[in-house]
């Protein structure tokens, strides 16, 4: 208010010891400003530019001293020389349309049962302006539940869609509802329209009890049954066995061991094979002269089998009493519960699906190979015995004890 401006020039004034003078101007928002440098003047310039983020300027003329000031932020400098000049082109970007709305996360639970299904669906959102969401649920859904921010509201589902009022900033969302969907030996989750773009999407299948999960598919991140590539493992292993002479086992029979002691740890199954295989070696290798040696690979043999057996009969025990080891891994999962995610979305959720039976019906082969290796194991327990057996169980240990002198006789 205490400078003086004259056809579009500040006239300053200075004291005898004043050094510097600051003022604030406003410039009306045209497209080109020009900076000129005066001449004959008893003082330099310098040009600084800060402007907003809502500005987009171009400029031509002399070059840019520095492009950022200290805090690295975007303001050109210049330094003219008398009589230079800049030209600024300014312009302010027309607004893109956006979204308004933003979902980060979605959770989907379902546990199917033998006449029904029940989901539950978390949704996680971000709003500017608020607003309705419409979901669009599967077909023949009856609609349980609906919490926002763990507060219930009354909504009411038109068809298969259900809209949910909401509000500027972030809320979580929770629908429930049941479908009546029996459960099969192959299921597949429903298809479910959750009306939006989104990312962060967790499926999770809650499986019924007593189930033999056979394979599972779905978005990439989600569960492996590893069993059939331990099982293509075993087939090899077997037909290798069958060819080695060293046992009477037949390639058949080695399959069969093999695919009962899938369920037990490979380090158990390992043992088994190793105690037939030195059974075999036991029958057909010379053995050591020396007692002490004789006895101790007896000794070690007797040992083996008793672990060997024992490893039979946790074999049998986890096919008669425990569920199936498929050697489900991956995102967590487990032979109850699989889960799937992925990353992004469009509108509809992926239909992850699993092919199971019943574990009566693993049980009951369980039961069949118990009962077969009960009989083989007669005939493998009659052969190791005349394995160990062949050339002697036991040898006298004889030690080299040093002989006693005798007493002269005097005559």
């Amino acid at each position: 208010s205490n400078i003086t401006v004259e056809n579009g020039h500040a006239l300053i004034n200075l004291a005898s010891d004043q050094r510097s003078i600051t003022y604030n101007a406003n410039l009306k928002a045209n497209p080109l400003i020009e900076l000129y440098a005066p001449t004959a003047v008893p003082w330099t310039e310098t040009w600084v530019l800060a402007a907003s983020p809502v500005w987009h300027c171009d400029f031509e003329g002399i070059p840019v001293v520095h492009h950022q000031n200290r805090g690295g932020r975007w303001q050109p400098r210049w330094q003219p020389w008398p009589g230079e000049k800049v030209s600024l082109h300014v312009q302010r970007p027309a607004a893109v349309k956006a979204q308004t709305k933003t979902i980060d996360q979605i959770r989907l639970m379902i546990t199917p049962g033998i006449r029904s299904a029940q989901s539950e669906l978390k949704l996680t959102i971000r709003t500017g302006s608020g607003g309705q969401h419409t979901l669009e649920l599967p077909p023949k859904a009856a609609l349980q539940q609906v919490n926002v921010n763990d507060r219930t509201i009354l909504v009411q589902k038109k068809g298969t869609r259900v809209t949910i009022p909401l509000q500027p900033g972030g809320q979580k969302i929770m629908v429930r509802w049941q479908q009546k969907v029996p459960f099969s030996s192959f299921f597949k989750v429903s298809p479910l329209n959750i009306g939006h773009k989104a990312v962060n999407a967790e499926i999770s299948l809650r499986l019924p009890d007593q189930r033999w999960v056979l394979l599972a598919g779905g978005p990439s991140l989600g569960p492996a049954v590893l069993f059939w590539s331990y099982l293509v493992v075993i087939i090899l292993a077997a037909f290798a066995l069958g060819h080695v002479s060293v046992t009477p086992m037949k390639t058949r029979q080695w399959l069969l061991l093999g695919l009962g002691l899938t369920q037990v740890p490979a380090v158990l199954a390992v043992i088994v094979v190793g105690w037939l295989v030195v059974l075999g070696l036991r029958e057909r290798q010379t053995m050591p002269q020396n007692g002490l040696a004789y006895n101790t690979i007896q000794i070690g043999i007797v040992i083996l089998t008793l672990i060997a057996l024992w490893s039979l009969f946790t074999a049998v025990k986890a096919g008669l009493v425990g569920m199936p080891e498929m050697q489900i891994s991956g995102n967590q999962s487990t032979y109850r519960v699989l889960n799937w995610t992925q990353d992004r979305v469009v509108e509809t959720l992926p239909r992850p699906w699993v092919l199971s039976l019943s574990a009566w019906i693993y049980r009951i082969l369980m039961l069949a190979w118990s009962l077969w290796l009960a009989l083989a194991l007669l005939e493998w327990l009659k052969w190791g015995w005349g394995c160990i057996t062949k050339s002697g169980g036991w040898r006298k240990i004889i030690l080299p004890w040093p002989k006693k002198k005798q007493a002269g006789k005097v005559t």
